[in-house]
């Protein structure tokens, strides 16, 4: 990390990382009625290795506070579910698409893949009255992701992977008390893995009151 007076603040992160295959991955033998589908574990799946390089900066003024970050992942057998495209009954057996009870069969697997994306996010002070301080937040992160050397060099989308996401907000804060109202919204999500289908964009809102006694 290296501050620049007594406001910014920038870093520079560089990790390696493993984790081991969970039991789904490796086990999974049977129907998930959530997601629809009928998952199918390997066995043979072996330990997921990250290499990540991500810059940062943070803002710590006296009104205003910020942070943004852009970060590049690449994966060395990335597990993941792969809707094989077959229709399956909660036994796995194959069944018509068209059937009621049809889950779709998917099965974890490996591959090489990259990652990159990024985020910001900020805080500012409006106004002080009646004893609280007044203001607006804002936020927005991104990530894609994509499958390397698949198919003779041809690239696809990695399944699953949240789309575009922003949003903001008004607050009021005293010692005791801090309330907020706001939203994020969720773009529509074009780069689909195989086997998906693209999603559309949506808005949640949400209010939330903190007192403490």
């Amino acid at each position: 990390m290296q501050h620049l007076g007594d406001v910014w603040t920038f870093g520079l992160l560089a990790a390696a990382t493993q984790r081991a295959p969970s039991d789904v991955e490796l086990f999974a033998r049977g129907p998930h009625e959530a997601t629809r589908t009928f998952e199918l574990g390997d066995a043979s799946l072996d330990e997921e290795t990250a290499f990540t390089g991500e810059l940062r900066a943070d803002a710590d003024g006296e009104r205003v506070r910020a942070h943004a970050a852009i970060f590049i992942t690449r994966y060395r057998d990335y597990i993941f579910g792969r809707l094989t495209g077959a229709s399956v009954d909660e036994t796995g057996a194959p069944v018509l698409p068209s059937d009621p009870d049809a889950l779709d069969e998917l099965v974890y697997e490996a591959r090489d893949a990259l990652f990159y994306g990024g985020e910001a996010s900020f805080e500012a002070d409006l106004l002080d009255a009646g004893g609280c301080t007044w203001g607006v937040d804002g936020r927005v992160d991104w990530v894609r992701a994509r499958f390397r050397n698949v198919g003779g060099g041809v690239e696809r989308d990695v399944p699953r992977v949240t789309p575009v996401r922003w949003g903001g907000g008004l607050f009021v804060r005293s010692d005791a008390t801090r309330a907020r109202v706001g939203f994020l919204r969720t773009e529509n999500q074009r780069f689909a893995g195989d086997g998906e289908t693209r999603t559309s964009g949506f808005t949640f809102v949400d209010a939330s009151l903190v007192h403490t006694v």
